[in-house]
């Protein structure tokens, strides 16, 4: 199992909504979206901040847990889960994941908590061969 911690809060689906919808033009006349150039900065970011924190990366597909470290508890856990996005995009870009369609990510789960804001990210293979601590993951219906 991989752990990163992502020591920022990220936007909330909310705010990513807002920056979607802004329009703004250059001097030279061309018109960008803040959004893309948001998410080409958070990407970036994130991306900076795992590349140290990682050793070896795990065999896809992977289960990713991410632990919501948020500062109080104004905004609604689904609107804040929303900045999965950019990490799974950030761990693409560093080359933590090689993907992040259905042949690399195999679920999540998202804990919320109070405390200082950040993400606590866990990324756990699915490969069998690399699952030794919990062993083989069981399909849904399995008895």
């Amino acid at each position: 199992m991989l752990t990163i911690r992502i020591p920022f809060a990220l936007p909330t689906l909310n705010e990513i909504i807002d920056l979607a919808g802004s329009v703004h033009h250059h001097r030279s006349g061309k018109r960008f979206v803040s959004y893309n150039k948001s998410k080409q900065q958070l990407t970036a970011d994130i991306a900076k901040i795992a590349i140290p924190q990682v050793d070896v990366a795990p065999e896809p597909p992977v289960f990713v847990s991410c632990r919501w470290l948020c500062g109080n508890r104004r905004v609604d856990p689904d609107n804040i889960a929303a900045g999965k996005k950019f990490i799974l995009d950030g761990f693409v870009k560093a080359g933590i994941l090689k993907g992040d369609g259905w042949k690399h990510i195999g679920g999540f789960a998202d804990t919320f908590e109070i405390g200082e804001p950040g993400v606590v990210v866990e990324l756990r293979s699915l490969n069998t061969e690399e699952n030794d601590e919990t062993g083989p993951v069981e399909e849904i219906g399995d008895e």
